[in-house]
């Protein structure tokens, strides 16, 4: 059961990776709310057939991780989406990276899940080279001028929450009816939200515009989650998360290589030293 995890976790890995690549295009071309949106309804109609029965089971103690990972995903639209249209994805998944630890810490603090010292000791690292990566001197203490940082840390945040409580609710209900319900309820609430502000008309038309861009973004994004949610039935949290953090070193050398992105010297080192020390912390975790 143990090696399923792994195996779902490595599948969220790619997904998130290429998923994030291609969220970086659609908010570009059709702005966050709307790329959430798609990325919502595809989920809400092609998993509807396999999900919807569970809503008879849900009762005050399986709703409300559901109710949590709505509004933290509301809060993605304004943070991630906007740091990736804005951004350089190297350097945006890069700072996403602070993601794992807060995962670890939240697992800690609402699973009971245990953090040993190397661990810690990472962690550390990885924050070390965040700080590199998204400065654009080497005068760490002064400030940040990379676009989308800020929108990205708190991004993070945001991924760390929607991480635990995924998880929870996967083990609750299932990995397919959290996934369902939850992209049924953020769909819902970002339509009547696009129809209060005057765009539903635009949906249409970035429908027609960009449909093949959609259609792979929902697959593969909602296709990560989705395995995930698996994988958290078969191993904790803290283990899932980080694995499949290992999407920072495919999406950061798919925004340098395919989107020619230039960084600094210390910058490149940075990326790798982040990702170094979350693969390693991967390989540890195990134990």
């Amino acid at each position: 059961m143990y090696s399923l995890g792994i195996i779902f976790s490595v599948l969220a890995m790619f997904g998130w990776g290429l998923g994030d690549f291609y969220i970086q295009k659609s908010t570009r071309k059709v702005g966050s709310t709307e790329s959430l949106f798609f990325i919502c309804l595809f989920a809400a109609l092609v998993l509807m057939p396999f999900s919807y029965q569970g809503i008879g089971r849900l009762n005050s103690h399986t709703i409300w991780p559901m109710l949590i990972i709505t509004i933290a995903t509301l809060a993605a639209v304004s943070c991630n989406f906007q740091a990736f249209k804005i951004g350089k994805i190297s350097v945006i998944e890069t700072v996403l990276g602070i993601e794992l630890p807060l995962t670890l810490v939240f697992s800690v603090i609402f699973k009971g899940e245990i953090v040993n010292v190397w661990q810690v000791l990472l962690i550390l690292l990885v924050f070390c080279g965040i700080l590199f990566a998204t400065s654009e001197d080497l005068k760490l203490h002064l400030h940040i001028k990379e676009k989308g940082v800020w929108l990205a840390v708190l991004g993070a945040v945001v991924l760390a929450v929607i991480n635990v409580f995924m998880g929870i609710a996967s083990i609750e209900t299932s990995p397919l009816f959290a996934n369902w319900f939850t992209s049924v309820l953020v769909a819902l609430i970002l339509f009547a939200y696009l129809y209060q502000i005057h765009r539903v008309s635009g949906i249409a038309k970035h429908l027609e515009k960009n449909i093949g861009l959609l259609i792979k973004l929902g697959i593969i994004d909602n296709g990560a989650w989705i395995a995930y949610s698996y994988a958290v039935t078969f191993i904790p949290v803290a283990i899932a998360a980080t694995v499949s953090e290992g999407y920072i070193a495919l999406a950061a050398g798919l925004g340098i290589w395919v989107n020619h992105e230039k960084l600094k010297r210390h910058q490149m080192i940075g990326v790798f030293v982040a990702i170094g020390a979350i693969i390693v912390l991967s390989a540890i975790s195990k134990y």
